[in-house]
């Protein structure tokens, strides 16, 4: 190999490696969340816990706030549309059964951060499937050429399906079967109360009423006959 050739190579790798090093860090900056997508069933009136994880792959801590928006699939349960055929924005009560513990969280540079969240399905929910993404908000300081700040979204796809309802609980059951029997006790007790009550009260009306005949017939004197004198 000739000597030009020699240096045209040690050009050519030395820019690889360049490129190489440049473009790195670059890509392993990049976050992530894990997993990407959360499917499960439940049953109306059921509650579930679920959580994921946030990456920082970054040399910076981050502050990410949470969104939830209601979103269409295009193509059975894939594909994305956050509006409707006629431009509106998407609406699914599975916004509303969504609750995180916080709005934002701190994650520290090449860290992972667990987020928790729970679904709580009412008891009058609709069979079917409902479809939201929960969005992790970053705004790092990055600018377009406009100057105008660069917000930074990575989503998890969560797709919920409700199934008919939560059978009810028998030991639910027995505890309001309890709570009923000892009801109906109390207002049994209450109503021979009220009955002892009002007989009480009716015996004293009638003892008074036979003393005060008694003391009448003690004050009226008896009359005597004179004799008459011939």
């Amino acid at each position: 190999m000739s000597k030009t050739k020699k240096t045209k190579y040690l050009i050519s790798l030395l820019l690889f490696l360049a490129i190489a090093i440049i473009i790195t860090p670059v890509f392993a900056s990049d976050d992530t969340v894990d997993p990407a997508v959360l499917s499960f069933s439940l049953k109306a009136g059921e509650t579930a816990a679920e959580h994921y994880t946030y990456v920082n792959n970054s040399d910076k801590d981050e502050e990410i706030a949470i969104e939830i928006k209601a979103f269409e699939p295009t193509d059975g349960d894939h594909g994305t549309s956050f509006t409707t055929a006629l431009g509106m924005p998407v609406i699914s009560p599975l916004t509303t059964w969504i609750k995180f513990d916080q709005t934002s969280y701190a994650v520290k540079a090449n860290s992972s951060l667990g987020i928790d969240f729970t679904v709580n399905t009412p008891s009058d929910a609709k069979e079917g499937k409902y479809f939201t993404a929960l969005f992790n908000n970053l705004n790092d300081g990055t600018v377009n050429s406009e100057g105008t700040s660069i917000q930074k979204q990575l989503g998890v796809r969560l797709v919920v399906e409700v199934r008919g309802k939560q059978p009810a609980s028998p030991l639910l059951n027995s505890k309001e079967k309890n709570n009923n029997i000892a009801g109906l006790c109390v207002g049994i007790f209450a109503l021979i109360l009220v009955i002892l009550a009002l007989l009480v009260a009716y015996i004293k009306k009638t003892i008074f009423k036979k003393k005060k005949k008694i003391s009448n017939t003690n004050l009226v004197k008896p009359k005597t006959k004179r004799r008459k004198h011939v």
